[in-house]
């Protein structure tokens, strides 16, 4: 068994003081159970101007373990942090990690299982695990844009369903806990916050690779205790007043409700738009996460920005502009019988064991 790769581990934080002491070390565990496989890792933790406390913790873990301390003075985002961890990771590392301050997997053995696939085939670019609530329903098995604007695949069902814990071929993937080779990383530094994984899964398609959600491996989001510090009524009264039948604003609302399966809408829009016919009832809790994302003002400068770079909505993509764009890349893969066939191809092939020799 030849050894298993060096693994860069990005974890930006910023006033994650309820999670990050747990989080880092079910982190360090793993790590701990990768380095006993033969593998080795790299950690970069990024404090990006924490006010409560969070810097002291990273202190004291980087006391018990080697690990690289990047201290921001004030906060500079998710995506300027990830830079500059990325920039202190050394030279020999093949693979690279985002993690996130607020999220866990559920059983061990997940980085080494991330690796093998990321490595079973050169044409893989961005990988990521099944994120779910800690209720168990599915928060996200990847992300479909294309045909019908951003919707997080099989959110609201519950992560038991044979159909969800399994290896899918996706547009893109969420950021937490993704993972792609060294040499296909990018990110762009002008998103603050929000829609930047969407942009990195995107990028590294149209580099010719592709993009998978690995339904066998279980990540739980603890997502309320960082959303809870966006004060966002404000802005969801201020987004509803210019509401009409066409602006951005209801393709906004659109976006948190269009689920390809088992979908949620909250009881307060559902007079607003015209939407499929819901599975299941939504709690006053669920209700209030869709509309703290919905409405926060980075997300849609975000989202804004998204629309620029790439000329088309993220939303509501004029599929007609999109092909004109985007028709020979991997961006438009489940419109080529021929690209599909190649992702399911590559799933199969790991599912039987047919990984490169230097990972067995």
């Amino acid at each position: 068994m030849k050894k298993l790769p060096k693994v860069g581990i990005l974890v930006p934080t910023k006033d994650d003081i309820q999670v990050i002491g747990s989080t880092l070390i079910a982190l360090l565990g793993e790590v701990d159970l990768y380095t006993r496989c033969g593998g080795s890792v790299d950690i970069s933790l990024i404090n990006d101007g924490s006010t409560d406390g969070t810097g002291e913790v990273l202190k004291s873990i980087q006391k018990e373990w080697p690990c690289k301390l990047i201290e921001h003075s004030k906060n500079k985002g998710v995506t300027v942090s990830h830079a500059d961890g990325f920039d202190q990771l050394d030279p020999d590392c093949e693979a690279v990690l985002r993690c996130d301050a607020d999220a866990s997997f559920i059983r061990p053995g997940w980085l080494a299982e991330m690796v093998r696939f990321l490595f079973s085939d050169e044409r893989v670019g961005v990988i990521a695990p099944l994120m779910i609530w800690p209720n168990g329903h599915v928060a996200s098995h990847g992300m479909s844009i294309f045909p019908d604007g951003e919707t997080e695949i099989d959110r609201g069902r519950f992560s038991f369903e044979p159909e969800v814990r399994r290896i899918i071929e996706v547009d893109t993937v969420y950021g937490a806990y993704s993972m792609m080779r060294k040499e296909d990383w990018t990110i762009d530094e002008n998103y603050f916050l929000w829609v930047e994984d969407e942009d990195q899964g995107l990028t590294v398609r149209k580099k010719g690779k592709k993009c998978f959600c690995l339904g066998n491996l279980l990540l739980v989001h603890y997502s309320d205790l960082r959303i809870s510090r966006v004060d966002y009524q404000k802005a969801k009264e201020q987004h509803l007043s210019k509401l009409d039948k066409v602006n951005v604003g209801l393709q906004h609302l659109k976006s948190g409700m269009r689920i390809m399966s088992g979908a949620v809408m909250p009881e307060n829009i559902k007079g607003k738009i015209n939407a499929p016919k819901q599975t299941q009832t939504t709690a006053s809790d669920q209700t209030e996460k869709f509309d703290k994302r919905i409405y926060h003002p980075i997300r849609n400068a975000s989202v804004e920005y998204f629309e620029k770079k790439w000329k088309f909505s993220l939303l509501q993509p004029d599929m007609e502009q999109v092909k004109k764009l985007y028709s020979d890349t991997e961006l438009l893969w489940s419109y080529s019988d021929e690209k599909t066939a190649v992702g399911k191809e590559i799933i199969r092939k790991f599912n039987h064991g047919n990984f490169p020799e230097r990972i067995h």
